[in-house]
């Protein structure tokens, strides 16, 4: 028997928590037994292994068992940082030798899947109910950061009316009169224009 569990919803930039169970149900001890946990290429990042003893190669935690006793249960626990919304899926695969047996066989778990929610910037823009043509008018734009995740830099970008002129902004834009860089946009982060 092979199976994983863990984390079922987690927000991108959050961790996701995994246990891998195997059991030998069979009448004979399993001989050089590897468990491997597969896992996407992007998407997994700060792998932590639980167990102290997997290897991480590639897109797989390789654990060497060795032997496994007739009946006995054990697992191998795991978590990472989920980088990519798509990077929701794992399966475990177990490689083994029967004990009264010359040749390998190999068992394969169902896929796990988790959902793995878009991150949560949100971004309001406050204007005045009524303008009239030639007016100047105030516009605030607020953006946050709700995620578990640190951003290097975000860009906001305004698409303006038709004969839409900015006069000033604070802080200036960046790029022309309607890109802003934000730096350093770290969780629970906050900012104004």
């Amino acid at each position: 028997v092979l199976s994983v569990s863990g984390t079922e919803t987690l927000d991108v930039g959050g961790e996701v928590d995994l246990e891998i169970i195997y059991k030998n149900e069979n009448r004979t001890n399993l001989k050089n037994a590897v468990l491997t946990l597969n896992y996407p290429e992007e998407g997994f990042s700060d792998i932590k292994d639980k167990s102290g003893f997997g290897k991480i190669k590639g897109a797989q935690i390789i654990w060497e068992l060795g032997e496994i006793s007739s009946g006995y249960e054990g697992s191998v626990k795991i978590s990472a940082k989920i980088t990519d919304i798509n990077a929701n899926a794992v399966f475990a695969s177990l490689n083994y030798n029967p004990e009264n047996f010359n040749s390998s066989f190999s068992t394969k778990s169902n896929n796990y899947l988790f959902n793995v929610k878009i991150a949560k910037v949100s971004v309001n823009l406050f204007a005045p109910k009524e303008a009239v043509a030639g007016q100047e008018i105030k516009y605030i734009l607020t953006y946050t950061n709700a995620t578990a995740m640190d951003f290097e830099i975000i860009r906001i970008k305004l698409n303006y009316p038709s004969g839409f002129i900015v006069s000033t902004s604070n802080p200036l834009a960046s790029q022309g009169a309607d890109i802003w860089e934000v730096p350093n946009f770290n969780r629970a982060s906050n900012g104004r224009i």
